[in-house]
């Protein structure tokens, strides 16, 4: 998952915060901040992102309308979390933790805890994977996401090699973005720090604080990762 930041309440043409009277209204202003990305699989989407509930509405109400409670979720991640009612601190969630920290990706498209982390660690991690089903290591024709992950890989393989042969960086910067899945993109050229820092600053709202000056992930500031 790629660290975000939402950033503060947006506010109207006068600096007075803009207060949602349906959660939808702030659709456009994460995908401005976030870019047309599912906040958990990564996968981009031109149309049907839906605005997501950290909190499930239908149990904490109060958060309804609280834009620190929003991030962008494709309808797969959508579903499978649906309305479970959860204990926040039991999982690692893209706004508030170096989430690329927690997972490891493969060429097969699979997610699991990141073997560094320390046991109590790798639970939360499976934790978070399996509240999105993104543990799943089948295709299924109703869920492309594995299938995607995995096409992504071969995309950036093919990139870095072009790269290599003479590939312009803002040719393959565009791929990426087009593509989505930062985080395939990222482990694949995690030993070329120019390109790396490029996904980092050029993908909507990454949380810079969460990498150091060669690309390389650190523990977010406040974070539990």
């Amino acid at each position: 998952m790629r660290p975000v930041e939402r950033g503060d309440q947006p506010t109207d043409e006068s600096g007075k915060p803009i207060r949602f009277t349906k959660y939808q209204e702030a659709s456009p202003y994460l995908k401005e901040r976030l870019g047309r990305y599912c906040s958990y699989c990564e996968m981009h989407l031109s149309a049907g992102l839906h605005v997501e509930h950290i909190q499930p509405k239908s149990h904490h109400p109060q958060y309804k309308l609280d834009w620190n409670n929003f991030l962008l979720a494709c309808v797969h991640c959508n579903s499978a979390k649906g309305d479970t009612d959860i204990i926040a601190r039991e999982y690692y969630w893209p706004d508030q933790d170096n989430t690329f920290r927690a997972f490891e990706y493969d060429a097969d498209g699979s997610i699991i805890p990141h073997p560094k982390l320390t046991p109590q660690q790798q639970r939360l991690a499976l934790k978070s994977l399996e509240l999105f089903n993104l543990s799943q290591n089948t295709c299924s024709e109703n869920d492309p996401r594995l299938l995607q992950r995995r096409e992504a890989w071969e995309i950036a393989k093919e990139a870095y090699t072009d790269l290599q042969n003479g590939a312009t960086i803002r040719t393959v910067k565009r791929l990426a973005q087009a593509k989505g899945f930062w985080s395939v993109w990222i482990t694949v050229f995690q030993d070329n720090p120019e390109m790396l820092n490029l996904f980092i600053q050029d993908f909507p709202g990454t949380c810079q604080q969460c990498f150091d000056q060669s690309g390389k992930p650190v523990k977010r500031p406040c974070g539990a990762l």
